[in-house]
């Protein structure tokens, strides 16, 4: 393979137009080429001048009429039968003797294509041959930690040159939009049931053969989830699925330090979004930016049958980072019995959210007499 892109760029294709006794004195040919291997999803340039066979110069001529004809050769550099692929594959008019064609692009796979260009009262020119590979989607691995309806994670969907897993990305498949569907196969990896949960869940555009998705949040909770993708307005290029997954439920968990605090006196309580609804589940890593707001409650009676009111519906709030979100430097002024924090997240739907132990908010100076040393 490589030797023969060698020798199409060290050749070209000229040998296969012959020469015409009396043919025009100027001709066309291309001064940005075709690269030595495309895909169906490649959008490249290509530039064709015209020029003088005499000295080799351009020809600075405006609004002649430039045409380009898709063609193949099978078989080549042997013996091989031209047939024409598409003819006015496009075409445009000289600009001081040039055309550029930008975003080309073949959405059929195969090999040994060229161009010729052609203009009335001109030698036509060829291309250099070159081979279409398939294009193919494919993702990169859904984070291997737990995954859950807090989370926020990112994924890359890159087009592939080839239908291997190892073919290289298509570093000309630029402005390509992908999109994301959501979907379910219960019971994976036996016999399941493919069920469509959200057809339109992303949408990004290639650079240089890849779309990054940042910030994917997957609700509700449920088990085999996967990505296909989909590429809106362009046909020749096979869609692809990520690995499958499991989403467990979002929930906030709370501790405050113990069973009482200290009027006036700043405490901590240590929030974490954790990957299901079990103490033990872990606390999720990829709950990341999830606003936290907790409020003051009193429940006097407790834990007896009681009445909940709300003290301070904005208690504080803070943000998560890697799931936690420490909240320091919280202050309860007055004294009280049956104080517990309830926790929301303004803005996000999808996490589960629990209550803080039941605490008392005790005067210092009290407490220290009472038992004799200093508490928390």
């Amino acid at each position: 393979m490589w030797l023969r892109a060698r020798l199409r760029v060290l050749f070209g294709f000229l040998a296969l137009i012959p020469a015409v006794a009396g043919a025009a004195p100027f001709g066309v040919r291309f001064f940005v080429n075709t690269p030595s291997v495309a895909s169906t999803a490649s959008r490249f340039p290509l530039g064709a001048e015209l020029y003088d066979l005499a000295t080799g110069l351009r020809v600075t001529t405006n609004g002649v009429s430039i045409s380009l004809n898709l063609l193949r050769c099978p078989g080549y550099p042997s013996s091989c039968s031209v047939t024409v692929v598409t003819s006015g594959f496009a075409s445009g008019n000289t600009s001081a003797g040039v055309v550029n064609f930008s975003n080309v692009r073949i959405a059929t796979g195969n090999t040994d294509y060229y161009f010729s260009a052609t203009a009335s009262g001109y030698n036509t020119g060829t291309s250099n041959v070159f081979d279409v590979d398939q294009a193919v989607v494919r993702f990169g691995a859904i984070p291997a930690t737990p995954v859950s309806t807090a989370s926020r994670f990112g994924l890359v969907a890159s087009i592939r040159r080839g239908t291997q897993p190892a073919d290289p990305i298509d570093s000309l498949a630029s402005g390509i939009p992908i999109r994301l569907s959501l979907l379910s196969c219960l019971g994976y990896p036996g016999s399941c049931s493919v069920s469509v949960l959200d057809s339109n869940f992303a949408n990004a555009v290639t650079s240089s053969g890849s779309a990054t998705f940042s910030s994917l949040a997957v609700t509700p909770s449920g088990e085999d989830r996967y990505f296909s993708s989909a590429t809106p307005g362009y046909s020749g290029i096979n869609t692809g699925t990520s690995d499958v997954f499991d989403v467990a439920q979002g929930t906030v968990r709370i501790v405050t330090p113990l069973s009482y605090v200290f009027a006036g006196v700043p405490f901590v309580v240590n929030a974490s979004i954790r990957a299901g609804s079990l103490l033990s589940d872990p606390v999720d890593v990829l709950a990341d930016g999830i606003p936290l707001r907790l409020s003051l409650v009193t429940c006097p009676g407790y834990p007896m049958g009681c009445s909940p009111s709300v003290l301070n519906s904005n208690f504080a709030n803070g943000v998560s980072s890697n799931g936690l979100v420490p909240l320091a430097g919280l202050v309860i002024p007055t004294i009280g019995s049956d104080r517990y924090f309830t926790t929301s997240t303004p803005g996000v739907s999808s996490i589960s959210f629990t209550t803080s132990q039941v605490f008392e908010v005790v005067d210092q100076a009290d407490f220290i007499f009472a038992n004799g040393f200093e508490g928390p």
